[in-house]
């Protein structure tokens, strides 16, 4: 295998790390663990992706080393590849003080992992070129584009709305963000 097989951003590791977004067969997962596996040539490593798309199997167990074309993004650089705005910490700090309890724990988990704090809480869906019915939980403005959070329950589908639930797993929803938000900044 060719050592630039393994295409890395910024300098991350050369293999991969719990927390890490992966690209494995042209699916964006995210590493949830990583097992060394040692034969007389060399070390492998085993590693258990969890997918943040709806296409295929939700989990998948691989042999790192041997998967072609196999790409890591770093957790941290989620944060440097989105837009960014004021303090983050304040910024944050306000949008939970707005959120409504039950979503906090999602914001928290989503703020852990590096990604900015949203533009708006608690926003109007636009309706064509009105003010829709629908809100959307946290949203991230971008010029004339926007990236939302919104309830699962009846909300048409969008490709800018990402349906969430209080209990998604917010690995997972920033894994989502930032393919969505990331591409743009």
């Amino acid at each position: 295998m060719a050592a630039n097989d393994n295409t890395l951003e910024s300098g991350a590791a050369s293999h991969s790390q719990i927390g890490m977004l992966a690209t494995v067969r042209n699916r964006r997962a995210i590493v949830a663990s990583v097992e060394p596996f040692d034969t007389p040539e060399r070390r492998f490593h085993v590693v258990k992706l969890e997918y943040t798309d709806l296409e295929g199997a939700a989990q998948e167990t691989v042999v790192w080393e041997i998967e072609h074309g196999r790409k890591l993004l770093p957790p941290h650089a989620i944060s440097s590849a989105l837009p960014s705005g004021p303090a983050a910490g304040d910024a944050w700090q306000e949008c939970m003080e707005l959120l409504a309890a039950e979503w906090r724990p999602l914001a928290a988990g989503i703020r852990e992992v590096g990604i900015p704090a949203p533009t708006d809480v608690d926003w109007d869906l636009p309706a064509g070129n009105l003010v829709g019915e629908s809100r959307a939980v946290m949203v991230w403005l971008m010029g004339e584009e926007y990236v939302a959070l919104v309830p699962v329950d009846g909300v048409v589908k969008d490709e800018r709305l990402i349906q969430v639930t209080p209990q998604s797993p917010p690995a997972e929803v920033a894994a989502t963000l930032f393919e969505k938000i990331g591409g743009q900044a």
